[in-house]
């Protein structure tokens, strides 16, 4: 799914190259009229082909486009991650981590009854630190701090989910809390 998502960004972006190239050579050869046409022509293509950049990872840009789009629910993502982030962290990482926390809210906001269903993902670098805060707009309940009261099969496929989420977590830091 990822892959394909780029595929097409890639192809998306030769389609413009070519398109600049060609608005190059109608510029030099004088021809004004085909220039202003193609011009014309690729601000509508990129008006209507447009895909939203939320980070410099071109990975997590393309996991936060897939899962915003499939969400169909208000999605804002603010992600300032720190140098060398792809270095740091894996692909597989990258992609476990930020799915399983996207696909958690999804499923979360879908059990909402509500019309504002919302998911935020902010991430930031401070103090040699990544931070993540994730927030949707699941309405808590009451239950235990630690376990939930009933581990339905969703619940445990969830905490399955949750698990590897610390996982990545302790992997990468000596000290990992959830506030």
């Amino acid at each position: 799914e990822v892959e394909q998502f780029q595929k097409n960004i890639v192809k998306r972006q030769e389609e413009v190259y070519k398109t600049l190239e060609k608005a190059l050579t109608d510029s030099r050869a004088g021809d004004y009229a085909t220039l202003e046409k193609r011009v014309s022509q690729l601000t509508e293509h990129l008006q209507t082909n447009h895909s939203e950049t939320f980070c410099s990872n071109s990975l997590l840009n393309t996991i936060l486009q897939i899962k915003k789009e499939k969400a169909r629910i208000r999605c804002s993502f603010h992600n300032i991650l720190p140098p060398k982030f792809s270095q740091a962290f894996s692909d597989v990482t990258i992609t476990s981590l930020f799915t399983n926390l996207l696909d958690n809210a999804i499923e979360a906001c879908e059990s909402v009854n509500n019309e504002n269903k919302f998911i935020e993902l902010n991430t930031n670098y401070q103090a040699n630190m990544f931070l993540i805060k994730m927030k949707n707009s699941k309405n808590p309940t009451k239950r235990s701090k630690f376990f939930p009261t009933m581990l339905t099969p969703k619940k445990v496929n969830r905490r399955i989910e949750f698990n590897k989420i610390t996982s990545i977590a302790y992997i990468y830091v000596s000290l990992f809390s959830i506030l």
